[in-house]
């Protein structure tokens, strides 16, 4: 600041040394023309001293401004390059503009990189945590291979110990058959075709010697199998079932001991065929004397008992077609009654209990001697 303020002082001395200077050498020069009469362009001494005047004015103007503009950058500048300075500093504004918008746009880029990073590091700790998930489930699926080969080799002495390529299953028979509730959610109903699925397993298992009742779920091998398309078709059947439902377990063909049996399932809706009571047969003998009453008799009326009941609704069994049976004692105790009713008599059977769809047909006998006039 101080050389500023010494050379400004500077400059007005000079300047007004030179201005003195020049009006002093204008006025010397006005007063000799004026007396000597001289005529510059033909004009009068008195316009001739105001020319000099004004000449001397614009003198001191001109010589200022050049002194000003020797002496100071800064004035040259303001005088000769005002025009180019301002088209620099448009220039400097555009590219300041330009540097701002680059500036904006790379902290966009960095704030976008930011975001990505933080996602990859979030993707990488969710693949972390999966890995140690799925070391933890290739862990646990170890310990199940190993209990699963254990079972496998179970399964493997159970079959060894029939005989090879002995027939196991015949194609239909019925592996399983049982009861399902309708009117359930639809996860209801999943837990109930599950458990039929389950028990089917393990009763064809059991068949083949294997005990599953003290095994754990995982441990349990797989005997039957089914297309996928089945078990939803079943399990969609069951979702829309406005009343109980009996379902069988059938094999597709037949199946050789250490086979897996391939099987479809079949429904049907478990109605009331027969209330207890009530009755199912009647049939009327007049035996000819040469014929003997017995075996022969009761055979006879039982499969019309079962003929009967599969015209009212009772499922019969896909191989022998029957509905149910009477045993060893039943036949002992009808036989008697026959004996003592002579050769016309009448057989009644009726239910020996409610009696639904999926059966088994059972039956309480009455034989009536019938007595000819």
């Amino acid at each position: 600041m101080e050389n500023i303020s010494t050379v400004g002082i500077r400059l007005i001395v000079i300047l007004a040394l030179m201005g003195g200077l020049i009006a002093y050498i204008a006025d010397i020069l006005g007063k000799r023309i004026g007396k000597a009469h001289i005529r510059i362009f033909g004009l009068r001494p008195r316009q001739n001293a105001r020319i000099m005047t004004i000449m001397s004015g614009v003198l001191i103007s001109v010589l200022s401004i050049t002194v000003v503009a020797m002496t100071s950058q800064s004035a040259r500048i303001a005088l000769f390059g005002m025009e180019r300075l301002s088209k620099e500093i448009d220039l400097l504004e555009k590219e300041r503009d330009l540097a701002s918008n680059a500036l904006q746009q790379a902290k966009d880029r960095v704030k976008e990189a930011n975001e990505q990073i933080k996602t990859a590091n979030e993707n990488v700790q969710a693949a972390q945590k999966e890995v140690a998930e799925l070391n933890e489930a290739k862990n646990k699926l170890a310990g199940q291979l190993n209990k699963l080969e254990k079972n496998t080799e179970i399964l493997k002495d159970s079959i060894t110990s029939m005989r090879e390529g002995e027939l196991f299953l015949r194609g239909g028979e019925v592996v399983y058959a049982n009861v399902m509730r309708g009117k359930l959610s639809h996860e209801e109903n999943a837990i109930q075709l599950d458990w039929l699925l389950r028990t089917a397993n393990s009763t064809l298992l059991e068949r083949l010697g294997i005990i599953t009742r003290e095994m754990e779920p995982e441990q349990v091998p797989q005997a039957i199998a089914f297309k996928q398309e089945t078990l939803d078709r079943a399990l969609a059947e069951l979702d829309v079932a406005q009343s109980d439902k009996y379902y069988r377990i059938r094999t597709l063909t037949n199946v050789m001991v250490g086979e897996v049996s391939h099987c479809y399932i079949e429904s049907f809706d478990n109605k009331l065929i027969y209330a207890h009571g009530a009755l199912i047969c009647r049939e009327e003998y007049n035996l000819p004397k040469d014929v003997k009453n017995g075996e022969g008799v009761i055979m006879d009326f039982l499969r019309n008992v079962n003929r009967i009941s599969v015209e009212h609704g009772v499922v019969p069994d896909p191989l022998t077609g029957n509905v149910g049976g009477i045993g060893a004692e039943g036949v002992l105790k009808v036989t008697n009654q026959l004996r003592k009713a002579g050769r016309h008599f009448v057989i009644e059977a009726k239910a020996g209990g409610d009696i639904y769809t999926a059966g088994p047909v059972r039956l309480t006998f009455n034989v009536a001697r019938i007595v000819d006039e």
